[in-house]
């Protein structure tokens, strides 16, 4: 009797490709001890990528100018240089990551987008200000841009402390609040941000806000009766829902709650229930059509970014 083995397959880890874009400067780099333990504990591999300069500097005549930016071919070296610099510091720090380092040209949403795509990146991850400066850089930054296109996962990591990152230092986690509004867009984000906790050990909240009635809804009071009675339906129908989505997390060995807020707005409940659950990453998805494109300023997870103290992680959710 012929007995047939079938190949095992191969497990292909969530977190596969982890990528960090680097501008040359210790705040971009302080995305490196969260991405190195991230990859590490996923069994993935770290991606390092910064976009040259592409221009050509010249002067008023047309002669090369020396003073100006350097060259494409110059840039290209410079990079290549400083990302080899900050492999060799990982594999000093003792990391046993595989590091590969990419340098590219263009204008840099489109050139880390079209990466992205090109390289199947599964994480990027990427430092940002905290709450007062980040506010005020966000509009037209780099992070804006691949929050709002990139079609992976953004973690947009908070500075800690300052000077260098500590390569040889493993970030912790201790609670990921999930945002979720019962909808399939939101709960997609629900594989990643419970594998994040399971790869770090923190617990897991699922909060769901069901924002306060318009202030300029009818004045009908009927009306606002109706509404309030609606608002009552959904807030149990969704405290079933996400009970239910925490059972099947809870089976899966993963510590988790779940709450329903009423009352705020969207942003405002996430934020609110952030701080008091003491949530060091906030967790939500959104939406977005490819490079360039803009959503709403308005938008919740736009308002959670610039407002939130926590590191957040974004997914575009699909269409």
């Amino acid at each position: 009797m012929e007995i047939r083995i079938q190949p095992q397959r191969k497990v292909v880890p969530m977190f596969g490709i982890v990528m960090v874009p680097l501008d040359g400067s210790e705040l971009a780099e302080s995305a490196l001890p969260f991405a190195l333990t991230l990859a590490e504990r996923s069994g993935g591999e770290l991606h390092l990528v910064q976009v040259a300069a592409t221009l050509r500097p010249f002067t008023p005549s047309g002669a090369p100018d020396p003073d100006g930016p350097p060259s494409p071919e110059e840039a290209r070296e410079r990079s290549t240089r400083y990302l080899e610099d900050v492999r060799s510091r990982v594999r000093e720090a003792g990391s046993p990551v595989g590091v590969r380092t990419h340098v590219l040209s263009g204008r840099p949403v489109e050139a880390l987008f079209g990466w992205i795509l090109k390289e199947g990146v599964d994480q990027v991850v990427m430092t940002t200000h905290g709450r007062g400066r980040f506010q005020r850089i966000w509009l037209g930054s780099v992070a804006e841009g691949l929050v709002r296109s990139a079609p992976a996962p953004v973690l947009l990591w908070r500075k800690e402390g300052i000077g260098p990152p500590d390569l040889t230092k493993q970030p912790s986690l201790s609670r990921i609040l999930l945002a979720l509004d019962g909808t399939e867009s939101s709960e997609s984000m629900i594989p990643r941000a419970e594998e994040m906790a399971r790869l770090f050990g923190a617990s897991l909240s699922l909060v769901g806000v069901i924002p306060a009635l318009v202030p300029f809804g009818s004045p009908y009071l009927p009306h606002a009766v109706v509404e309030e009675g609606e608002r009552g339906v959904r807030r149990l129908w969704l405290e079933k829902h996400l009970g239910r989505l925490a059972e099947e997390i809870r089976s899966r060995g993963v510590q988790v709650d779940h709450e329903v807020v009423l009352g705020p707005p969207a942003h405002e409940g996430i934020l609110e229930q952030g701080s008091r659950k003491g949530a060091d990453m906030v967790a939500l998805s959104t939406r977005g059509r490819g490079p360039g494109t803009r959503l709403l300023l308005g938008s919740v997870a736009d308002k959670v970014i610039r407002g939130s103290t926590a590191h957040v992680l974004v997914n575009q959710a699909p269409e």
